[in-house]
């Protein structure tokens, strides 16, 4: 896409905690935020909004950025403008964020991009992603080894699915992992087994905020998250701080590196056989993701690090990173 920097442009945002930004060329705003646009009155809230940000600033684009995730409501609403449109990978914007903050824009970094959900340049629903960044540039260098959503949206409100997505791929001694609190019978278990290995109706992610979920359904007993993120914040507030220990969560060395989640959960499964409570299980498992994530980002050790996406929210995650990352001298951006 051919235009000039000084351009002036909006930022129309994506579909949850959505809020606009535009720039003139040598100013740039970011406005107040919305919310999520699920609902006709989110959305027609929305509309006015924009309709009189342009209209106070008599403010005119000639270009909108837009996530590129083509089912959302702010794509659509793109797409049926007659003004040229740049698409940004949901992960990528999240880097650059931070980027931003930290003066970095001209520098190459390695972005630790970790959330629920965003569209990936293959069509399937990232989350788990490691990206090489250097201005509007961008290479995926890396991922969480990818699971099943089983019914997709289902299994974000029912967490207990995806982690029955995940422990199908434990091997037979461990693929029938459960909690005892799910009270989910023989007949469900295998209703969702089956769902999960049909790619139509359960989407393929790499998710670390859904993996999280996972780990919360297998160690909480959580069936049901009444809100986002709500099994993440349960899982954070049962770790015992006071927990020695971590799994192992290695990296591979395909063409494209992953984090392999299998050795970690077998291990805490292995752990609460054997009776480990829910709150050492709990913190194992965040040390084992800081683990897992500062001996990735060793192996791009002359690059600069950014954190960024949902899961940093996370303030015991965010933390062991940072910890790690001092030893390792590595910089950090948050």
């Amino acid at each position: 896409l051919d235009f000039a920097t000084d351009s002036p442009m909006i930022a129309i945002g994506g579909f949850l905690k959505v809020a606009v930004a535009w720039s003139n060329g040598s100013q740039s705003v970011l406005g107040p935020h919305i919310g999520d646009l699920e609902s006709l009155p989110a959305r027609e809230r929305y509309l006015a909004h924009l309709k009189d940000i342009l209209d106070l600033y008599r403010f005119r684009p000639k270009l909108l950025v837009h996530d590129m995730h083509p089912e959302y409501f702010t794509t659509q609403w793109a797409s049926r403008q007659s003004v040229p449109r740049l698409a940004v990978q949901h992960h990528h914007a999240h880097i650059a964020a931070g980027m931003l903050e930290h003066g970095w824009l001209d520098r190459r970094v390695l972005g630790v991009a970790w959330d629920g959900t965003g569209y990936g340049l293959d069509g399937t629903i990232w989350g788990g992603e490691f990206l090489v960044c250097e201005g509007g540039n961008f290479e995926r260098v890396a991922r969480l080894r990818p699971f099943a959503l089983p019914g997709g949206e289902a299994a974000i409100r029912e967490p207990w699915r995806i982690a029955v997505s995940v422990a199908s791929q434990l091997g037979a001694s461990h693929s029938d992992a459960q909690h005892a609190d799910w009270n989910v019978n023989a007949k469900q278990l295998a209703q969702v087994l089956d769902v999960a290995a049909r790619p139509k109706i359960s989407p393929i992610t790499s998710s670390a905020g859904r993996l999280i979920d996972a780990a919360a359904a297998l160690i909480l007993g959580i069936t049901k998250s009444e809100f986002e993120g709500q099994a993440a914040m349960r899982l954070e507030a049962a770790a015992d701080r006071d927990a020695r220990g971590w799994y192992h969560f290695p990296v591979t060395d395909d063409e494209l590196s992953e984090l392999d989640w299998r050795p970690l959960f077998i291990a805490l499964v292995d752990d609460q056989r054997r009776g480990a409570d829910p709150g050492t299980l709990a913190m194992k498992f965040h040390r084992s993701l800081a683990n897992g994530i500062v001996n990735l980002c060793r192996r791009w050790n002359k690059l600069p690090v950014v954190l960024s996406g949902g899961v940093f929210q996370n303030k015991l995650l965010t933390e062991l990173v940072a910890e790690m990352m001092a030893r390792n001298t590595q910089p950090l951006g948050l």
